[in-house]
């Protein structure tokens, strides 16, 4: 409001410099240091004030023993939130009784009892509490004046003629809807002496300070004392009978002052819906009738009172149902960029409001800012606090609230990762990244070391620490073994994958690590609030290193710690982390990023009072079910909420929907209103609003378009239904959005993917891609994965793309549930070290366990148990065939056509190349043996066989053998080529090729099993069909459909290696 008088005042005077606008409350308070004496700059029993005066009665001076009815609250509240809390919520209470109970206050004061408050035994110790808060600020030697007293005073005073002097010639209160009694009553003082004006935005030029709703209506009826003068109670318009509840109640107050009125209302010509709407309320009247409107006629199109004719192409007011937030700015963004282009509104005339902007400031951010230049419209967030906007206030949040917080690893990690702490500890992102994977690998889970999982009231476990992962890490590091290392009988199993330079940031790591330590170890200390203060700033100044870009959430920060420095006068008591970390989250939430409010651009902002400038377009979002009007429960102590309501009391849902009718009437041309209307998931209907239900209704109750009052009352409505209210589709690229005869969307690039011929699930890319540079040579490794994967390989190669996480979610709890996958790695690592010839079982057991591999205490060693017993005999029958042999090392270079083959062979033992898996047979198995045969065979090497060992596919046998017997080089060099055909080929078109469906129909010959086997849905006791898999499903979501290609894929590249394997 204050930043839209400015505007007016240099509109009309050509400048507006040096003014202030203060709120009535600021105002008032410099009148009490006006007229009276000794008067403090800010009040000793401010709401702030009271809370620490509050918390160290009740915690530190035996408060719960005085006042036995909080006792039992504050039991067990070890650390001290419970209390905290409390006393924030006492002082709240008492600064609304200082406001619009003050009468109460006095009288506790004095000795006595109210008599309105029926709760006895609460009114006892609250007045008991209050006069003890008074004795309190009397023994810090602060003022007991508080807004009760002085304004008792005040008004005793500016009786005086005298006073006139001390008081400005005018006074005017501008753009508030309501104020409390008591400052009403000062203005009325005031007005003895000087000339007030009240420029007060009545929405009706009648009288309607005794109009009812059609609920209040209803019960007065029933009301048998109330029957004989129910006449006398109008409900006017509905609307304002309904929504006006804040504003009538004022008026009253307003009227009962005798005020010398001015009216200036505005009636502009009734050229659309919305201001036909406006003028119903203006005029107190429903389709331009004054009185009461019989049932029939209201739901028919009306006969005495016919309703009102709107134009076909009237858009004034408009009702959009989407399916979340982001649709809603998506089709905002839509509606705003047509009125620009018709060139009625310039982004200036648009604010747009919502119950909770902070909620939506992703979002706005996200589409309105990331939008192309030629759709670029300039935009503002209001009413956002600092700690919402700010990544290192919500690091600097976290970190100054350790305790409660389990320092996982993706917790560290992240907190290491804002830019300000990585410049402090010379870290770039790149060793970020490296340091999260061997943290990863290297075990660490989450807790500093084994004392710390002590304040989660856990063992002392020192495994899968920091300290436990950074041990392995640094040993690694140092010796480069593979072995046990032990320390203090310790076993601890060095992480050897660290080498060259880069373990310079694992320096850098332990440095901010023992950071952490230290500031961990601080906080666990309670003190008083001058000690945290000081505290926080070394904090700051030990984790951050600070650029222009912090400059502004910096001093935000330090205005916070300073406040509540302040505050430490109100309160010596220790207090712990916990408290000051809540009260510090709590004073940066208060506080603003400064004005971003009417800067020429569109305000993005939260509903609330004073905001019912006129805009051009008004538009409201988030109006759901729930949302709004806003939900507040009273305090369950506050007598308030259990006496009988005074004029003048404000309640939230009230003022809520007094805000939307005050939007309402403030839009000039247009109101737009957005809610989430359907479920993403199920796209089932959601209600809005009531207050839009409420609008609807009447608006269906008023209007008809034009040239439908001859049609019935149903299909009236129905037709004014489809004009005024939206349904949209999920996505924004729905072709309804792009049709020639009403488009409704700006983004050429969801029409661009519309103009592509469409094509079926069945058709990916059926004609080749563009042919990329030719490949010359190709690595063993990049051939096996394209062979065993094929559908992954294009999708990740030639488009880029990947359909699952580059890596696994950070774990962040002790592997004490394995999974499938992690059974099979240490299956594996189980076998790899039997056949090496470590026979000593109980040794790997611990060093399986000391690299973080199995869980703490005894149930490590039974799921160990249970591993070995599953590998044993696998293991056993390839440390036979292996018989001592170390493994060899081949080199491959082969030159066939069409490109180079070139890589490494590794497990060759003596003439036999050996491959062994832990889980049950799958076909990529083989085929990856398969190809690494054919390069040795081509190569030459002087071998037998190949074999592969692994558990059969079905059945419970413990071990299944496959064996492929030697091909002379010619032969392996015709099928590499075969295969290195197809990866040439692949490279513009995906192979049609799925392994274990392959096999399935090789063997069988059955089609239609085949198929079905490839489609088949997983179940809990198996996975599903290869269709299953993401990329298979992308390239290929119904194999019937191409069957002959995949067919013809699977006897070139699986039928060779049948006809050669030997299987027991």
């Amino acid at each position: 409001m204050a930043q839209w008088l400015k505007l007016q005042v240099a509109d009309t005077l050509g400048i507006a410099a040096n003014l202030t606008f203060p709120l009535p409350s600021s105002y008032i308070w410099g009148l009490y240091q006006t007229f009276l004496p000794d008067v403090p700059r800010e009040t000793a029993l401010n709401k702030s004030a009271m809370h620490w005066k509050l918390l160290e009665m009740l915690c530190a001076d035996g408060g719960a023993s005085r006042y036995p009815q909080l006792g039992d609250y504050l039991l067990d509240d070890h650390t001290g939130l419970k209390c905290y809390q409390l006393s924030q919520k006492i002082a709240d209470v008492f600064d609304h009784y200082l406001m619009y109970r003050p009468d109460w206050l006095h009288a506790w004061e004095q000795g006595e009892t109210v008599a309105e408050i029926s709760d006895k035994d609460t009114q006892q110790w609250q007045a008991g509490l209050w006069n003890e808060l008074l004795h309190k600020t009397t023994a810090l030697g602060q003022s007991t004046l508080h807004r009760s007293t002085l304004h008792l005073a005040l008004l005793e005073t500016l009786k005086s003629e005298s006073a006139a002097g001390r008081l400005p010639a005018q006074l005017f209160v501008f753009g508030i809807s309501a104020l409390a009694p008591t400052q009403l009553q000062l203005l009325q003082a005031i007005a003895q002496h000087s000339e007030v004006y009240f420029f007060w935005f009545n929405p009706c030029q009648e009288y309607w300070a005794d109009i009812v709703d059609q609920k209040q209506a209803a019960k007065l009826q029933l009301k048998a004392e109330m029957a004989a003068h129910a006449e006398l109670f109008e409900v006017g318009n509905p609307l304002l009978a309904s929504m006006g509840k804040l504003g009538r109640d004022f008026l009253s107050m307003l009227l009962a002052a005798e005020p010398q009125q001015a009216d200036l209302f505005y009636s502009e010509p009734a050229t659309s819906l919305l201001v036909r709407l406006q003028q119903d309320v203006l005029q107190l009247t429903q389709r331009n009738v004054g009185g009461h409107l019989s049932a029939q006629e209201l739901f028919g199109n009306g006969e005495l009172a016919p309703k009102l004719e709107i134009a076909s192409d009237d858009l004034s007011l408009q009702l959009h149902a989407c399916h979340s937030p982001v649709r809603e700015l998506e089709i905002l963004q839509d509606r705003l960029l047509s009125l620009f282009e018709q060139g009625q509104l310039t982004p200036g005339d648009v604010i747009v409001m919502m119950p909770d902007v902070a909620a939506y400031a992703p979002y706005i951010d996200a589409i309105f800012g990331a939008a192309d230049s030629h759709l670029r419209i300039p935009y503002a967030i209001a009413d956002r606090n600092a700690a919402e906007e700010s990544p290192l206030l919500i690091s600097f949040n976290q970190l100054n609230n350790l305790l409660p917080e389990r320092l996982s690893l993706s917790d560290v990690m992240d907190m290491l990762a804002v830019p300000a702490i990585l410049r402090q500890f010379q870290l770039s992102p790149a060793e970020h990244l490296q340091l999260v994977h061997w943290c990863a690998e290297a075990g660490v889970r989450w807790g500093l070391d084994g004392d710390d999982k002590a304040r989660f009231n856990l063992p002392p476990e020192t495994q899968n620490t920091w300290l436990f992962g950074l041990k392995r890490l640094l040993l690694g590091y140092c010796t480069g073994a593979h072995e046990l290392v032990f320390e203090a009988e310790n076993p601890i199993a060095p992480y050897p994958e660290l080498e060259g330079q880069s373990v310079q940031a694992l320096g850098k790591l332990l440095e901010f690590i023992d950071a952490l330590t230290d500031l961990l170890l601080l906080q666990q200390t309670p003190r008083n609030l001058a000690g945290h203060v000081l505290q926080a700033q070394e904090l700051l100044a030990r984790f951050y290193l600070l650029d222009d870009d912090d400059a502004p959430y910096v001093a935000q920060l330090q205005r916070a710690l300073g406040e509540l420095a302040q505050q430490s006068e109100n309160a010596s008591v220790d207090i712990s982390q916990f408290v000051f970390a809540s009260a510090l989250t709590e004073q940066l939430q208060s506080k603003g990023v400064g004005q971003r409010f009417l800067a020429g651009a569109v305000n993005f902002c939260t509903l609330m009072p004073m905001r019912s400038v006129p805009f051009k377009q008004v538009c409201l979002l988030g109006m759901n079910d729930q949302a709004y009007p806003r939900q507040t429960r009273p305090i369950g102590f506050d007598l308030v909420a259990k006496s009988p309501a005074r004029k003048g009391d404000r309640n939230r849902r009230v003022d809520d929907r007094y805000l939307f009718l005050e939007a309402l009437l403030s839009a000039r041309q247009g109101l737009y209103i957005s809610y989430v209307g359907n479920h993403q998931r199920d796209n089932s209907e959601l209600n809005p609003s009531s207050l839009v239900s409420e609008l609807l209704e009447y608006c269906l109750q008023t209007f008809a378009l034009e040239g439908q009052l001859g049609l019935a009352a149903k299909t009236t409505e129905q037709n004014l239904l489809a004009h005024l209210h939206t349904r949209h589709p999920l996505q924004p690229f729905n072709p309804a959005y792009f049709q020639a005869q009403r488009p409704q969307s700006f983004q050429s690039r969801y029409l661009q993917l519309l103009d592509v011929p469409r094509q079926q699930d069945n058709a990916f890319c059926m004609s080749p891609l563009p042919q990329i540079e030719p490949v010359s040579e190709i690595d063993l490794a990049q051939l096996i994965d394209f062979i065993t994967r094929p559908a992954r390989y294009f999708l990740r190669q030639r488009w880029m793309v990947r359909f699952t996480q580059s890596r696994d979610a950070l774990k962040e709890t002790e592997p004490f549930d394995l999974d499938g996958l992690e059974k099979y790695q240490l299956r594996d690592a189980i076998i790899s070290r039997y056949v090496s010839g470590d026979d000593d079982i109980d040794k790997t057991f611990e060093l399986l366990r000391a690299s973080g591999n199995l869980s703490t205490g005894s149930g490590a060693r039974v799921t160990f148990d249970t591993l070995w017993q599953q590998c044993r005999d696998m293991a056993t029958t390839i440390r036979d065939w292996v018989n001592g042999q170390r493994p060899q090392r081949y080199n491959i270079a082969v030159n066939t056509q069409p490109m180079k083959l070139t890589g490494v062979v590794n497990r060759v033992y003596g003439n036999v190349l050996l491959h062994w898996h832990s889980g049950r047979y799958k076909t990529r198995y083989i085929l990856g043996l398969w190809v690494e045969w054919l390069a040795l065979c081509a190569s030459n090497a002087l071998l037998s066989e190949a074999r592969l060992v692994c558990r059969p596919k079905n059945g419970n046998k413990p071990i299944y053998t496959v064996t492929l017997r030697r091909l002379s080089a010619d032969q392996a060099q015709q099928h590499l080529a075969d295969l290195l055909t197809l990866y040439q080929d692949a490279q513009r078109q995906p192979l049609l090729f799925f392994p274990d469906t392959a096999e399935l129909y090789l063997r069988r010959g059955d089609r239609e099993s085949c198929i079905a086997e490839y489609s088949r849905e997983p179940s809990d006791k198996a996975s599903g069909g290869e269709g299953q898999d993401i990329n298979n499903r992308r390239i290929c979501p119904d194999l019937s459909t191409q069957f002959d290609v995949f067919v013809t894929n699977a006897e070139v590249i699986l039928q060779p290696v049948l006809a050669n394997m030997e299987g027991n």
